[in-house]
């Protein structure tokens, strides 16, 4: 059969719907500012969108004037902020020095998620997509503890989803951790701040007060509770093409955001809204060429032999789909056969977790394809499903006697 062909996995079906749930459940406590047993995979390096980060290769072991299994600089602890959608939210930026030497420079990085942005941008940092390193050259007394002055700040979209639960991270450094690839920061990231110079204020509290009973380490979680009631509905786009066996047709299919929040599908997942749309390939139709943001998966149950695809937002919107907004997906489909053949496109799909997520009205998360294939020859389709998914067909003319 031409084109991509029928997709076969050699995993037993119920081995992927046992395993896939539990590792997303970890990525759901990881993103609700849960640690999972500490693990340093360096998680700030994905998801900061089109920009992209340059990793810092952090020191083997800390300074001698530390002790053992402590880092160099500690962060503060892990808070809870609540704003509405519009609001501002103040971060928890906080650094001590547990060590008896002193600490003549400290760097951080900063990040945010899709949803929000800084407040103010600082002039010595050097700012990527959602993340920023700052170097900071007040000295850190041994024993002291600082805040950031002025205070970092993220504005929260105003049509941000709510509820909704975010999170900001601070992640401290000396110079010596930071080496390695500062000037390769420095040179991938050279958009600087254009406010304030963002510097450390020392505190009468102790190193990592107040202390929340945690072991100590170098990054701050700033959770970011959204409240209000600011709904998500995401409406798949279905399509009806035309063409004869044999034709390639463009099929084009989507999910619409009828807001009115914007839909964010980073921090949302927490709340049951899923980066997936789910395409059911029409039987009697092949798809030779699919969009690259879309990858072929096991059929579902109410069609088992068809080919069936998940797609997800383009990585240029970062995560977020915009009120009004829509997302399509074309691909060129095979007919393979004359007649009329039908399936569905489901939005806010789990395909992993065999699933559907939670927006305002599931009633239109489901929209239908349509095939429609006359007996050839004919002239080229233009079934390209947008809008309402209509597309044109038409017999060639009979040649003259």
């Amino acid at each position: 059969m031409a084109g991509i062909g029928r997709f076969r996995c050699p995993l037993h079906p119920l081995l992927i719907s046992a395993a896939l749930p539990m590792l997303r459940g970890l990525l759901i406590n990881f993103f609700m500012g849960e640690e999972v047993s500490r693990i340093r995979l360096r998680p700030w390096l994905r998801g900061f969108g089109a920009a992209g980060l340059v990793g810092l290769v952090i020191a083997a072991a800390p300074t001698t004037a530390v002790a053992a299994g402590q880092p160099a600089l500690v962060a503060g602890p892990n808070t809870i902020v609540s704003v509405a959608p519009g609001g501002r939210a103040a971060a928890a930026v906080a650094v001590g020095n547990p060590g008896t030497a002193v600490v003549a420079q400290a760097y951080l990085l900063l990040e945010w998620p899709p949803g929000m942005k800084p407040a103010q941008t600082f002039e010595n940092c050097y700012y990527a997509a959602r993340a920023a390193f700052c170097e900071i050259g007040t000295e850190l007394a041994a024993g002291k503890q600082y805040v950031a002055q002025p205070q970092v700040e993220y504005d929260v979209d105003a049509d941000s989803m709510a509820p909704l639960f975010q999170r900001t991270t601070s992640k401290w450094y000396t110079a010596e951790e930071a080496a390695p690839n500062l000037e390769a920061w420095r040179q991938g990231h050279p958009t600087r701040g254009t406010g304030d110079k963002l510097g450390l204020q020392a505190t009468p509290e102790p190193v990592g007060a107040p202390s929340d009973g945690t072991s100590r380490t170098r990054d701050t979680v700033t959770n970011i509770k959204i409240t209000g009631d600011n709904p998500v509905n995401l409406k798949a786009v279905g399509a009806t093409v035309r063409g004869a066996a044999g034709q390639t047709v463009k099929l084009k299919v989507g999910q619409l955001n009828l807001g009115p929040a914007a839909a964010n599908f980073l921090g949302g997942s927490t709340r049951g809204l899923l980066n997936s749309t789910f395409v059911d390939v029409p039987d009697g139709t092949t798809v030779v060429k699919a969009p690259e943001n879309c990858k072929q998966v096991l059929p579902r149950s109410w069609m088992p032999d068809a080919e069936a695809y998940e797609c997800y937002l383009a990585t240029s919107l970062d995560h977020v789909l915009k009120p009004n907004a829509t997302q399509e997906w074309e691909f060129d489909l095979l007919i393979e056969r004359a007649g009329e053949t039908k399936s569905k496109v489901i939005t806010n799909y789990a395909f992993l977790d065999r699933e559907h997520g939670t927006d305002a009205n599931a009633a239109d998360d489901t929209a239908e394809i349509v095939v429609i294939a006359g007996e050839g020859p004919t002239v080229p389709g233009t079934g390209d499903g947008a809008g309402t998914g209509t597309g044109t067909w038409s017999r060639a003319p009979e040649p003259s006697r």
